[in-house]
């Protein structure tokens, strides 16, 4: 990774002067790199925990949305072409780019609004009714949701600075295997934490993301065009 990289060619450079006699590091500057790992540390798994909390909540989300779905088909067949074409519009919205979410939202949101009148004219309403549209409002609100841009900020400041006391603070050889390890490990995590911040990305740069299987699986036995007007 580029930013390793920089970190180790900044560390070598950083070598060739340590020989000078002005060069004198405090070893009280170890109990300064323990103490800024620990928060570092503390920063990722907070971050680490709540995307990945929400990762598991949006495909919980979409399980409900199918299991209510597969109940209202059945229920009520007269409604079967509206909910067939919500659920199609709903994965086409959850699969597409970011930038595209955000301008698929209101549309996607006025169309769960015409299915939920749609459902009222054929009395269709309760616990399920009422959790079914819980869940597409979490989905639709989520979709376009990401962690505050001041704590990620934060985060990617605190790291930079981090590995930089490091580069300057840890001597020799030992310090470049530190510099190495630590910076793979805080930039490797950071960019891991930050693809799991976007888990409806499901372009090919995206390592991992939201399963959509029961909603996509619904959809294929349920097409659109296969449903009377």
């Amino acid at each position: 990774m580029p930013m390793v990289a920089l970190a180790v060619m900044g560390k070598a450079v950083v070598i060739g002067v340590e020989s000078v006699e002005w060069w004198v590091i405090d070893p009280s500057i170890n109990i300064l790199l323990g103490v800024s790992g620990f928060s570092i540390a503390m920063l990722m798994g907070s971050k680490l925990s709540s995307v990945n909390g929400r990762l598991y909540a949006l495909e919980d989300a979409v399980c409900r949305i199918t299991g209510s779905m597969r109940d209202m088909w059945w229920a009520t067949p007269e409604i079967r072409r509206e909910l067939a074409v919500w659920s199609s519009s709903l994965e086409h919205f959850l699969q597409a780019p970011r930038e595209e979410k955000l301008r698929m939202a209101p549309r996607m949101r006025n169309l769960t609004d015409d299915l939920e009148k749609t459902l009222e004219n054929y009395k269709l309403g309760g616990p399920n009714i009422s959790g079914f549209h819980r869940d597409a409002a979490f989905l639709i609100h989520r979709a376009t949701a990401t962690t505050p841009i001041a704590y990620d900020q934060f985060l990617r400041y605190v790291s930079v600075l981090y590995i930089i006391i490091q580069i300057i603070a840890i001597p020799g050889l030992i310090g470049l295997i530190s510099i190495f390890l630590s910076s793979f490990v805080i930039v490797g995590i950071y960019y891991l934490v930050s693809d799991m911040d976007d888990p409806l990305n499901y372009q090919t740069s995206s390592f991992i993301d939201a399963r959509l299987d029961a909603l996509t699986y619904w959809n294929q036995n349920h097409p659109v065009d296969e449903q009377k007007v």
